[in-house]
């Protein structure tokens, strides 16, 4: 029965990965292990398509639903910081920014998009003489501040529906 079920895991696997018929609607049937494999990098189920160049190819009511989605996950990955990297010796220094970088369309069908959010931070695992915050202008500042500045960065691609799949991707530390 095992054996069956595996079996019949794979098959389901392969069809997703390589059914020339892929529509939203069967999308919706996906479970989120088949789902996610259609998103990797190593898949050929989608065009990948610049957004500089795809967004001046949709109506503006399709770019803001988008956008939206992605923004909000992008949103729930910069809150997530605060229970991850940023209990480690890291502090944001700085306004968070979206970037979508591509999306994934099938024979004109948007299917998801590939974006990554990332902040200002600053490594505070140092002597406060050298830097340190000022309440006032919400800021690190000090002569050595700019060696411990860099950006905490996340990759992650949001499907249609606006749901995160899962890219394996983590936030990073890296210095300027």
């Amino acid at each position: 029965m095992k054996t069956l079920i595996l079996l019949q895991f794979i098959l389901s696997l392969a069809i997703a990965n390589t059914n020339p018929e892929l529509t939203l609607e069967s999308y919706t049937y996906l479970n989120s292990e088949e789902k996610n494999n259609l998103f990797t990098d190593y898949n050929e189920n989608f065009e990948r398509i610049k957004w500089s160049k795809y967004k001046d190819t949709i109506t503006e009511l399709e770019k803001l639903a988008i956008m939206k989605n992605v923004e909000s996950i992008g949103d729930e990955l910069a809150y997530i910081w605060d229970d991850t990297i940023l209990e480690g010796p890291y502090s944001l220094d700085g306004q968070i920014k979206i970037v979508i970088v591509e999306v994934f369309v099938k024979e004109g069908q948007f299917f998801g998009a590939k974006a990554y959010v990332t902040n200002p931070a600053i490594l505070v695992d140092f002597d406060d003489s050298e830097c340190s915050y000022r309440r006032s202008t919400d800021r690190y500042e000090g002569e050595l501040c700019d060696n411990y500045r860099g950006e905490i960065t996340e990759w992650y691609v949001v499907d249609h529906f606006g749901n995160l799949m899962d890219t394996d991707s983590y936030a990073e530390f890296e210095s300027h």
